[in-house]
């Protein structure tokens, strides 16, 4: 498989990506804690029927740090009209999710499918008191400067998921995730915050009319179980899927049945 690299400058930015394989256009979108490195095993499969495109978020992995105002989904617009696309399809996990609903309300001519795995809601308030409680105690540990700590929490939050074992994860993901959390870090760690999206998501879905998978693992956290939920009701007609034995990241734990799902 060959892959090609490069940037896109884009906003005063360098928006960097890869491109594999050749069809009609994939972004993977990456999840909040991660860069495009969480897509290796679904690149070469992808990329037999796709042109495969994936990006690292402002802020993430080879892309360059903010230094203005900037909003994830303009940056992505400006990508696909620097690859010289005039549609695609998307599918995005978490931070990814969220970036590929807004594209497809913002530009809807832009949008063919989507895959949502386990997306993020701007403005949804999270609820669960377990997941707030953990939520407190990571505030603590970034104050306090304690990287390695940080990293080992949100492993255990979003890729061990409820009720297992960190024992009972590929050890493989674990250490790929944590790795990315701590090349990542200031992203992660929400240091480089979006400029404030000029309409509301939730309130918007139903403008969704493409095609539309929701995914979402049943280790995932109550919250991300009912915010996909939210979505797969408010887009007409869109599919969801629980993916057994997965967390936030099903596709790093159960490759095989994610790609046969998308």
């Amino acid at each position: 498989m060959k892959t090609e690299t490069g940037f896109a400058t884009i906003q005063n930015g360098k928006i960097y990506f890869e491109v594999a394989g050749t069809g009609k256009p994939l972004l993977l979108l990456h999840s909040g804690i991660a860069d495009h490195r969480m897509w290796a095993g679904q690149c070469s499969e992808f990329s037999r029927h796709f042109q495969v495109i994936m990006p690292d978020f402002r802020g993430y992995g080879k892309s360059s740090a903010p230094d203005e105002p900037f909003r994830h989904c303009e940056d992505i617009h400006a990508l696909i009209r620097h690859l010289g696309f005039t549609s695609v399809n998307i599918a995005g996990c978490s931070l990814g999710g969220k970036v590929a609903i807004e594209m497809a309300i913002a530009y809807p001519e832009m949008i063919r499918r989507l895959v949502l795995i386990a997306p993020g809601m701007a403005g949804y308030e999270y609820r669960d008191e377990e997941t707030l409680a953990k939520d407190a105690v990571l505030e603590g540990l970034i104050g306090s400067g304690r990287r390695e700590e940080v990293a080992d929490m949100l492993v255990d939050i979003w890729v061990v998921g409820l009720k297992r074992r960190r024992e009972a994860v590929d050890s493989a993901a674990r250490t790929l995730v944590r790795e990315m959390i701590l090349d990542n870090y200031a992203s992660v760690t929400d240091m480089y915050p979006e400029a404030p999206l000029g309409f509301n998501l939730m309130s918007r879905l139903a403008e969704i009319r493409v095609p539309t998978l929701v995914m979402i693992g049943d280790r995932d956290l109550p919250d991300m179980q009912a915010i996909s939920q939210l979505v797969g009701d408010g887009i007409r007609g869109a599919k969801r899927l629980l993916m057994p034995g997965a967390a936030h990241l099903p596709n790093l734990e159960n490759p095989t049945l994610f790609s046969q799902s998308v």
